[in-house]
């Protein structure tokens, strides 16, 4: 059993080095700009956007891979419920306030997410706690600030949006659904098939040497589901941003309510790391307007299409088409909140 996971990890492993391989091989033949012609202009273009985007989110992926791991295995479901308060209210706003301290992908959340309600932790702080992590824990907070150098203000809108959204839709699904919302069966699996949930709720040997081979499993685990979609992201957003006529985005980012709804399939589609995702957000600033970008940065960590999946693992259907729905709804009540309030470079 033990051998066929490892080669299990051996083949996935072997799988990000060939896409990062790849990426390398875009950038080192047509980055040069050896020929003149279009075709490897457009491309060398291509690399710039493309690298720029990786290297400016790298650092934040990997101390929010290597946060997360070091969580995963020291902190357990238990920690947490001791420390709940009683007022209803106040639990939503604490749930939202442990992602400032608790940096873990929109991927990884989920099975802990379940884990925590398993455990008794009512629906509504369970979900604005699953909500509000990968959105306003630190990590994600500089990433966000160092990719919007010009536009500091995203940074602090981005934490208040996803605080306050994570808190609305905690208290909208609480009251619409009660406590019957688990879907019976195995524990879901994460995209890179690592049972979070129960590693953190079990916890590890003391053992020094199996505690830091479980951080290493945790972090080799995350960088090999982060890394590709990072790298998918950034493909995308740099084919976008070069094969998309740049009148075409305007015109599409020129109508308010047409500009956020773009911006939240496209966070839906990519399914960014929220570690990663301010980068790519950045590129389409002057396309889009402020506004189109801030939903992409609340929407994507919150609902995309690889977490749709675990959430119907792990929910029942109609509990979990009603999360999406309000999720959708209030994301871009916020952000057409913020187009019509603040106005000027975030209209």
């Amino acid at each position: 059993m033990h051998s066929m996971t490892n080669n299990q990890n051996i083949q996935k492993g072997a799988a990000f080095l060939l896409i990062a391989a790849s990426v390398f091989w875009v950038g080192f033949c047509f980055g040069a700009g050896v020929s003149q012609t279009d075709i490897l202009r457009d491309m060398r273009g291509f690399s710039l956007v493309l690298w720029s985007i990786l290297f400016e989110a790298l650092p934040f992926v990997l101390l929010g891979i290597i946060v997360s791991s070091l969580i995963q295995v020291f902190v357990t479901e238990d920690m947490i419920l001791r420390i709940m308060p009683d007022n209803r209210f106040m639990r939503l706003v604490f749930a939202a306030m442990i992602g400032l301290i608790f940096p873990v992908c929109e991927c990884a959340i989920i099975p802990i997410t379940r884990g925590l309600m398993k455990k008794g932790m009512p629906v509504g702080p369970a979900i604005t706690f699953m909500l509000a992590t990968p959105i306003v824990n630190l990590i994600v907070l500089l990433s966000t600030y160092n990719a919007f150098t010009t536009m500091p203000q995203m940074m602090p809108l981005r934490a208040a949006c996803g605080f306050v959204g994570a808190i609305v839709i905690g208290a909208l699904v609480s009251r619409a659904q009660g406590k019957a919302v688990l879907k019976g069966g195995a524990e879901p699996v994460c995209a890179y098939g690592a049972h979070h949930g129960d590693e953190a709720q079990h916890g590890h040997s003391r053992n020094k040497r199996a505690i830091f081979r479980a951080v290493m499993q945790h972090t080799n685990a995350e960088l090999q589901s982060v890394g590709m979609y990072l790298i998918f992201g950034a493909v995308i957003a740099a084919a976008v941003q070069m094969a998309v006529p740049t009148d075409v985005l305007t015109g599409i980012g020129g109508g308010r309510i047409a500009s956020i709804a773009v911006m939240m399939a496209l966070a839906f589609l990519l399914s960014l790391c929220s570690e990663a995702d301010a980068f790519v957000a950045n590129t389409f600033l002057y396309q889009f307007s402020g506004a189109s970008v801030l939903a992409f940065l609340i929407v994507g960590p919150m609902i995309d299409l690889k977490n749709t999946f675990m959430m119907f693992g792990s929910f029942s259907k109609k509990f979990t088409i009603r999360l999406i729905l309000t999720i959708l709804l209030v994301c871009f009540a916020l952000a057409l909140v913020a187009s019509l309030l603040i106005g000027g470079m975030y209209g």
